[in-house]
């Protein structure tokens, strides 16, 4: 927000940093949303015993969750960074309605995991209409960055490896659970820095600096 908001006054371009935040916010939270679609049960009673099972569309969920407002947090930092926090206030109030409306009438239908529900589609709303404020106020046409469809290409890939090491293995004691999950890891980041140059040039920047610095 501090950058768009600097570079705005200045009357310099900054769709470049949007874009950017939009390709590398979303890093860690495609593979843990991934990885609870395909293990969610599993990790669940591993971390929390046997009488929690059937828990695991809570993960799926706040997993879900979490990648919206990865996705949507840069958003409202344009908001803020263009001098707009009435629109952003707006949105949240509309945020807290529905997500109100939709916690008590979904809790009442489906229970505790409607509330889950009720979140993940008022984080759907939100993501929604910051991205058509931001496009009207900036003319920025960028939705779904290239680097972010990469991550979503890995974290499908991780998945499909997962779940074939699961049926041929099975998923016995704790440490198995946490080995398929170094496993998806490894395999998201080794698939990422495969397809993504953007993520292999901004580790080679990252490095370089690293490297002038300490070295």
């Amino acid at each position: 927000m501090a950058r768009i908001s600097n570079l705005e006054t200045r009357g310099y371009e900054w769709h470049d940093d949007f874009r950017n935040a939009l390709s590398m916010g979303s890093i860690l939270a495609v593979p843990i949303f991934v990885g609870s679609l395909v293990m969610a049960e599993e990790i669940i009673v591993t971390a929390f015993s046997g009488q929690y099972a059937g828990a695991g569309a809570f993960l799926v969920g706040l997993a879900l969750y979490r990648l919206l407002v990865t996705q949507t947090s840069a958003r409202g930092a344009v908001l803020g960074g263009l001098d707009r926090p009435d629109i952003g206030f707006w949105i949240s109030l509309a945020e807290l309605l529905i997500n109100v409306a939709l916690g008590l009438g979904l809790w009442y239908v489906y229970g505790p995991i409607g509330i889950v529900a009720a979140t993940v589609l008022t984080q759907a709303f939100s993501y929604t209409a910051q991205t058509l404020v931001v496009r009207r106020l900036a003319n920025v046409e960028t939705v779904v960055t290239r680097p972010f469809l990469e991550q979503l290409g890995a974290g499908v890939a991780m998945g499909v490896v997962i779940w074939l090491a699961k049926r041929l293995y099975g998923l016995g004691e704790w440490y198995t659970v946490v080995a398929l999950i170094g496993l998806g890891g490894v395999v998201y980041f080794v698939v990422l820095l495969a397809v993504s140059s953007y993520l292999r040039e901004t580790v080679r920047g990252i490095l370089e600096d690293f490297a002038a610095t300490y070295v």
